[in-house]
């Protein structure tokens, strides 16, 4: 892959990457029920929910970048089985 390809990987790595951190600043909230107001824990429910994209999104990402082959395209594919 060339540095052209890679620049969305890298955008999104960078999203994931604050998403992470701001997952791990969310998440002491989430032990506080109980001696917190129901409105704060549930503030800190919601946002802790929004970026837990981001560690499913650092696998795939993993994945793209260990794998790193040009794959044919399906039609080039298909042809070249049938």
């Amino acid at each position: 892959m060339d540095n052209e390809n890679l620049n969305w990987i890298t955008s999104l790595r960078v999203l994931a990457t604050f998403s992470v951190i701001f997952l791990h600043s969310a998440s002491g909230i989430l032990y506080l029920y109980g001696t917190i107001s129901a409105f704060d824990w549930w503030i800190g429910n919601i946002y802790d929910s929004i970026v837990r994209f981001c560690v499913p999104i650092f696998l795939m990402i993993s994945g793209t970048l260990i794998l790193s082959k040009d794959y044919e395209s399906t039609r080039e594919y298909l042809k070249k089985e049938f």
